[in-house]
Parts: structure tokens; sequence; C-alpha cells
């Protein structure tokens, strides 16, 4: 993976949304980047590469194909899209609500995965113990 692609592409979305169109080519390029990194790294560049599509951030929304970007870098181990993912099936963000999968999500992950848990739930549910419906 090359770090700075996803830095070159963070920092020209950023510039895309102050300036507009001008920077509409330098995104395209450094979307180009991150799918090649996404292609060869699980972790960061999938996950950035799953957020673009699922929001439609600079690419086309396409929610099917950013869930499979995300459930390929969960399933090959990276936190931050494992947490996401319990994310989303806990607030039914693109996923049908499955709080037992987002459970089983978040607290794979000890202190961490509780937190973020917590930090959905609103303090109802906690690992090991699930609040009311």
């Amino acid at each position: 993976m090359n770090p700075p692609v996803i830095s070159r592409y963070i920092y020209n979305r950023a510039l895309y949304e102050i300036e507009g169109h001008i920077y509409k080519e330098r995104i395209e390029e450094s979307l180009r980047h991150l799918e090649y990194d996404a292609a060869i790294d699980s972790g960061l560049p999938k996950y950035t590469l799953g957020i673009a599509y699922l929001e439609g951030d600079i690419v086309k929304k396409n929610v099917d194909n950013g869930l499979l970007i995300f459930n390929e870098s969960a399933d090959s181990g990276y936190e931050q899209s494992t947490l996401k993912l319990g994310e989303f099936y806990y607030l039914r963000k693109f996923l049908d609500r499955d709080k037992k999968k987002a459970m089983s999500l978040f607290c794979r992950f000890g202190d961490i995965g509780q937190a973020v848990l917590s930090r959905v739930s609103r303090g109802r549910d906690t690992c090991g113990k699930a609040g009311g419906e």
C-alpha cells in the first residue's frame, strides 16, 4: 500500500469540496490510485473506497459495491471496517437491522468495540448484555 495515495485522495477531496470542479481531475486520478491500492490491501484503502461508494462521495453511489468492499475488508480483519459494519447493522444504515450480528461485530474488539457499541446504542447495550429493543 502507498499511504500517500490515501492522503492525496483525502486532500484532493477536501479541495474538491472547497473549490468545486477545478479539482475534479485530481480527485479522479486519486480515486484510480485508491482503487489500485484497494485491490492490493484490504485495510484502509478498501475502507476509504467503501465509504466513497456508500455515500456517493465523488463516485456514483453504489451501496451494493460499497458493502461488498466493506465486507471484504472486515473479513480480512481490518478493525475499522468491522466496527463500521456493526454500526450499519445496528443503525439500519444500508442494511436491515440485525442487532445480534452488530453486537457480535462490536464485541470482537474488546474495549474499542464496547466503546463504539455504547455510542451507537446510547448506552443501552454492552457486550454480553443487550438492552431493550
